[in-house]
């Protein structure tokens, strides 16, 4: 059925009210009143125009291929000052039950700004049947691809010691119901510079990094996906480590009921092939290895932004007491459009440092942490300002593989 819904509301200031049914009044010269009483029974049909709260008045005008019938919705009484128009169009091809129900449905439409404020909106349920093209069909120059850039930067002095750092990183996303893909690209550059006793010491530490993700949806609360990892480290002595683990995540809340709250177990298996910039303790230029990670997260979203907590545990099967455990958390916080504040963190038991490098370290590298040492455990947590624009028409929720590790 061709129709054209325009709808054009007026500014008011309205409490709620105690008011259990609202009162209206209809004027309609072309239509039938005894329609809107018999489908629309959530509100009180008054004889008197001075005795209603709401006055509707229909009028029609007859369009090259159709008729267009316009509401005039005005506020009375407590809605003193608010005002709606709506019309509708429809075509000379529509029968009169077509016509009826389209405009059942745009009074309901104009009624519901002002049932909302009674007590009869506690017994309406509004439902929505989605079309067979769930996509939005919206047009916009992104095609549902998000892009997401952020900056950190941190200095530190005092008379003998300086330090800074810089962190980037740039995200591209895109999502539909079915599939997600990511891939975020991360800059960390470190400089520090120690005097004492004359001697000045400096140091400069890179880590490139890039992750990506595509994952499929089987079901409403499996989901089936590959995650890669390309990483070079001046820190932690790696020239390239490359790894892919095929992942299978479990979602306790179905994905389709999770806009709010997650709760997901994500299991994989893959493969991390190691190239190292100084040979190892374990006398290793370069390695194959195989791994599993079991992980679960938590998030919560709200209006203001998101908090989530996970936990992770993995190890090498070469030898199982290579393996590391790991609690982190994430938040982001709205600060207006497009501008978020975050803030990040974690703790980490580590016992699979296969990538210390055995040519040793003297004191120099220790203090300004130039090379990755032998340690039980380590903690971080990150400030930062991420600003995020894109497809702003993609509403589409896909809240797969949603882990923090």
């Amino acid at each position: 059925m061709a129709q054209r819904f325009n709808h054009i509301i007026g500014n008011a200031d309205i409490d709620s009210l105690n008011r259990s049914v609202l009162r209206v009044f209809v004027e309609c010269q072309d239509c039938d009143i005894n329609d809107f009483k018999q489908n629309i029974k959530f509100v009180d049909y008054v004889r008197d125009q001075k005795g209603a709260a709401v006055y509707i008045l229909i009028t029609d005008i007859k369009t090259g291929g159709g008729t267009e019938y316009s509401f005039f919705v005005s506020g009375q009484e407590e809605f003193l000052g608010k005002s709606d128009t709506l019309r509708l169009s429809v075509s000379n091809t529509n029968t009169a039950a077509e016509v009826r129900n389209s405009q059942i449905k745009i009074m309901k439409a104009a009624l519901l700004p002002y049932v909302v404020h009674t007590r009869s909106f506690d017994n309406i349920d509004i439902v929505y049947s989605e079309p067979e093209e769930a996509e939005s069909e919206r047009k916009n120059n992104w095609n549902n691809w998000v892009f997401d850039i952020g900056s950190s930067a941190y200095f530190s002095w005092d008379q003998n010691y300086t330090e800074k750092s810089i962190w980037n990183n740039l995200s591209i996303i895109k999502i539909n119901q079915k599939v997600k893909t990511e891939w975020t690209f991360t800059g960390k550059f470190f400089g520090a510079t120690y005097e004492y006793d004359s001697y000045i010491y400096k140091t400069e530490n890179r880590e490139l990094e890039m992750d990506g993700l595509f994952v499929g949806s089987l079901s409403d609360h499996w989901s089936l996906g590959f995650q890669c990892r390309l990483l070079n480290s001046t820190f932690s002595n790696y020239q390239l480590s490359a790894s892919l683990f095929p992942s299978l995540e479990f979602n306790i809340f179905p994905y389709s009921k999770s806009t709010r709250r997650q709760l997901s177990l994500l299991y994989g298996v893959g493969i991390t092939s190691n190239n190292y910039i100084d040979t190892t303790i374990f006398a290793k230029t370069e390695e194959h290895l195989f791994q599993h990670k079991l992980s679960l997260a938590f998030k919560v979203i709200e209006k203001w932004g998101n908090i989530s907590l996970g936990v992770q545990g993995s190890n090498y099967f070469v030898d199982w007491d290579y393996n590391r455990l790991t609690v982190s958390t994430d938040s982001r916080f709205r600060l207006f459009k497009g501008l978020f504040f975050k803030a990040e963190g974690g703790v980490s038991v580590v016992h699979d440092q296969i990538n210390l490098s055995a040519a040793g370290i003297d004191y120099e590298q220790v203090l300004l942490q130039q090379k990755e040492i032998l340690s039980a455990y380590y903690y971080w947590f990150q400030v930062g300002l991420n600003f995020t624009f894109g497809d702003v028409y993609n509403s589409i929720v896909n809240p797969r593989f949603t882990q923090l590790f």
